[in-house]
């Protein structure tokens, strides 16, 4: 587990991981911990949380209650209040909402539920200076993006748009269980001891696939085959598209396609 905290500390803005079991776990984990951190500088007024339609960050009660697709919240009784959703990729609608109530802002920095939807960079950027702004921390869930599938070993190096908290998970263990939530010294102190835990998180099995994971990964000639092939791929898409006009779009990242719906979107 120390090893795999180092690579990925080594390799990205955190200085801090906490590892769970899955992406919805570290998705949980950041939400309490911005809440934690808001409520103890600020007081319990800076509860809101800012999601954008068509997000999925789990199936946990808080995840889907902050994910901005209601079919998986629906059945459950009342989820959980302070929650806000936004239109993607709009960035006039996110700065008249970011406030001094808010305490956090979830963006996946591409879309995989919403249809493998990038965000535009200008959008990121000024999520972080509204965040900046109000003293809210922004939270980029790269459950799905993150481990090299955008041509970055994190999606948010690609942008140049650092977030507070980053979660990770799914290709973090290639298929083993693993999740981990990253963030730096400062906001990870008010995690103390007893405030937020977990059974399997960081168990040796799952750490040292997920340590060789990313030193396989986080290879610069691995990260580079992926931004060649997905220029290639979507070079040949238009090739397609120009003779069968097939595709309403051809979008994603790296090689973040979007395998459920070919016809429309790729």
């Amino acid at each position: 587990m120390l090893r795999l905290v180092t690579r990925l500390t080594n390799l990205t803005f955190a200085d801090r991981a906490f590892f769970a079991n899955s992406g919805a776990a570290a998705n949980e984990a950041a939400l309490k911990l911005a809440r934690r951190y808001a409520i103890d500088n600020t007081g319990p007024q800076k509860v809101k949380i800012i999601s954008f339609t068509q997000s999925f960050h789990g199936r946990t009660l808080f995840t889907v209650s902050v994910g901005g697709q209601p079919k998986y919240a629906e059945g459950f009784g009342p989820t959980l209040q302070g929650i806000t959703h936004l239109p993607y990729n709009d960035l006039a609608a996110a700065r008249a909402a970011i406030g001094p109530q808010t305490c956090a802002v979830i963006v996946e920095p591409v879309q995989g539920e919403g249809g493998v939807l990038p965000a535009d960079p200008a959008f990121l950027q000024g999520l972080r200076e509204a965040c900046d702004q109000h003293g809210v921390l922004l939270i980029f869930d790269e459950v799905q993006t993150g481990v090299g599938r955008t041509g970055s070993f994190y999606a948010y190096m690609g942008y140049g748009v650092t977030p507070d908290i980053l979660t990770t998970a799914k290709a973090l263990g290639n298929g083993f269980l693993i999740g981990a939530m990253l963030t730096t010294d400062k906001i990870a102190a008010h995690f103390k001891v007893g405030v937020h835990g977990t059974t399997y998180g960081g168990n040796p099995l799952g750490a040292a696939i997920a340590d060789k994971v990313v030193e396989l990964i986080s290879d610069p000639a691995v990260l580079e085959g992926v931004q060649q092939r997905s220029v290639a791929i979507k070079a040949h898409l238009k090739r397609i598209d120009e003779r069968f006009s097939v595709f309403k779009e051809i979008c994603g990242k790296g090689l973040l396609p979007d395998r459920r719906r070919t016809r429309r979107c790729l």
